[in-house]
């Protein structure tokens, strides 16, 4: 056993007091919702990835294709794939639109 004095007992209490093993707490539980976070993206780009299974003629019903999913795959994690390939493919659509009061063919010409 040691001999160290009550007092010095005491300082040594204070010094990690509740304090630190708030800190403590604190950083356990921030640690725990970046890993939460990590397996929700995770898990969301698993299931984008499941784009990838699909052949050519069922993305391109869908207004894709194979090297948009790849494209897609290769953003980073914190970005939402799924969305950004539906952006995509909304910019695509409207682009195949013809522009509404230009160029429209009538269907009898005025005499």
């Amino acid at each position: 056993m040691s001999n160290i004095s009550l007092r010095e007992y005491r300082r040594a209490q204070e010094g990690i007091g509740l304090g630190a093993f708030e800190r403590i707490e604190g950083f356990a539980q921030n640690i725990s919702k970046l890993w939460r976070r990590y397996l929700e993206l995770r898990d969301r780009r698993d299931a984008f990835l499941n784009l990838q299974r699909l052949d050519d003629r069922m993305l391109a019903d869908i207004g894709l294709e194979r090297a948009d999913v790849e494209w897609a795959a290769d953003l980073p994690l914190e970005m939402n794939a799924a969305q950004e390939l539906d952006a995509l493919r909304r910019a695509r659509k409207l682009a195949a639109l013809p522009e509404f009061g230009r160029g429209i063919a009538r269907s009898k010409p005025r005499t």
